[in-house]
């Protein structure tokens, strides 16, 4: 088993790595000697997260873009972690549903996961692995969550069909509950600060999962090279109450 207590010589590349859960994670791996490279949409995002964490690369682009992903892997040369974030879930209930927003929303949060799979898959080291994160609504139906539960259905079970497909190479997925993240703020909006108060109430860990405890979970399912096709849910107990 690979060790997690250093990155040292490690190339780790983060698809959506400028902020939140991704960018957590960079940081973590950067302190362990890692060799970490960013990909995002925003720019200036990226430059601002590349001076906090020092990373050895970034470039902008969009990964819903499939001539723009398979650019950037056959330059990149061999890899031996990817992590796939992605844009915020869209949550309507069903009268008010947008498909135009579905369509974008399926394409951020599936095909491009595909995608992301097909292009690294050539340059990840035998032992390697791709990290996909997702969420838990597929977990509780609920009003709102017929797009988004479905969605993150769809990707565990890609997760465990891409398992078994690109062996040796290790496919996982983190299904996350509630985050404290700038992305869960700008979803909530006005509504964000009784939210953390609410949880800080119920859940059975007495605080909110911040991005550095899924940081902590995506290191040691890429360190780890006995899991694959795994989904392993973080949510502060959520799920239980």
């Amino acid at each position: 088993m690979e060790s997690n207590a250093s990155f040292t010589g490690k190339r780790v590349v983060f698809l959506g790595g400028s902020s939140g859960i991704g960018l957590s994670t960079a940081k973590l791996i950067s302190e362990q000697g890692g060799e970490v490279h960013l990909v995002g949409r925003n720019p200036e995002k990226l430059q601002i997260a590349q001076d906090q964490i020092n990373a050895a690369s970034i470039q902008s682009f969009d990964v819903i873009d499939e001539s723009a992903l398979k650019r950037f892997f056959e330059g990149f040369g061999k890899v031996d972690h990817v992590m796939a974030t992605h844009s915020g879930p869209y949550y309507a209930r069903f009268q008010h549903i947008d498909f135009d927003v579905v369509r974008k929303n399926f394409n951020d949060r599936f095909i491009s996961m595909l995608s992301i799979a097909k292009h690294a898959l050539p340059n990840i080291k035998p032992g390697g692995s791709i990290t996909y994160m997702g969420g838990t609504t597929s977990r509780k139906p609920g009003p709102g969550y017929a797009i988004t539960g479905p969605l993150n259905d769809a990707v565990e079970t890609l997760t465990k069909n891409l398992a078994v497909e690109l062996a040796p190479v290790r496919i996982n997925m983190i299904a996350a509950g509630f985050v404290n993240t700038q992305l869960s703020q700008d979803i909530l909006g006005d509504r964000f600060e009784d939210r953390i108060s609410q949880l800080k109430g119920s859940l059975p860990i007495a605080r909110v999962v911040e991005p550095e405890d899924v940081a902590q979970l995506a290191i040691l399912l890429m360190t780890n090279t006995a899991l694959t096709g795994v989904i392993f849910d973080i949510d502060g107990g959520q799920h239980l109450i």
